[in-house]
């Protein structure tokens, strides 16, 4: 005979949680299409089939949602593009596939773009929050910095240039490849744009001893 007992604990927070989950795929997915401020929470909600009681129980507010869409955004892209640093791969060729995760993991989960697209529009309008939102920005420059270290201690690369401006020069420019690709072809092309981009960087880059080239001074 059916009971009306409650579900058992374990059961309510595993709802939560595909709850949760559902709503942060769905406000990623729309975040990075239009953006902060073009994203209401209505779209969302209608886009999660939640009501407004379920929905606003894990997010009462659109600035609380876009944070946590940040957060889980970051954890996935760092599971994603983490590289084994003691393989022997020289720093060069580790650039190269560190660049190439990164498109790959962009052509499989589009909705990464909305971290490049919160960040800016959560800073401007909640400055209190840049401490906290700036490291998803370093998330993606630190692992870059760390390859071009490793290069100038091997000799791959050059020792005059600052590691952390080229590897803030690197993200820029991939954030700018990115952009075009997507009024040029809606990011199909991001993969040749984006080899194209990494072998002219490389080539500024890397050593004259290891290019051939005789060192100027």
């Amino acid at each position: 005979m059916p009971t009306d007992a409650p579900p058992s604990p374990r059961t309510q927070a595993e709802r939560k949680a595909q709850t949760r989950r559902l709503i942060l795929d769905r406000a990623a997915e729309a975040f990075a299409q239009d953006g902060f401020a073009g994203t209401s929470l209505n779209d969302v909600i209608a886009g999660s089939g939640l009501t407004k009681g379920a929905f606003y129980f894990h997010f009462p507010s659109k600035e609380e949602l876009a944070v946590a869409v940040v957060d889980d955004l970051r954890a996935q892209w760092t599971a994603a593009v983490s590289l084994d640093d003691g393989d022997g791969t020289p720093a060069p060729q580790q650039a190269q596939r560190l660049a190439a995760r990164v498109v790959e993991s962009y052509s499989r989960n589009r909705s990464l773009r909305a971290i490049g697209r919160l960040v800016p529009d959560l800073i401007a309008a909640r400055p209190d929050l840049a401490p906290q939102l700036q490291a998803s920005l370093f998330l993606w420059i630190d692992p870059i910095e760390a390859v071009i270290q490793r290069g100038q201690r091997e000799g791959t690369i050059r020792d005059d240039l600052d590691a952390r401006e080229i590897a803030e020069t690197i993200f820029a420019a991939f954030s700018g490849v990115e952009d075009y690709s997507e009024l040029a072809s809606l990011g199909s092309d991001l993969v040749r744009r984006s080899e194209i981009l990494m072998a002219l960087l490389l080539t500024g880059m890397m050593s004259p001893v290891r290019t051939g080239r005789e060192d100027p001074k």
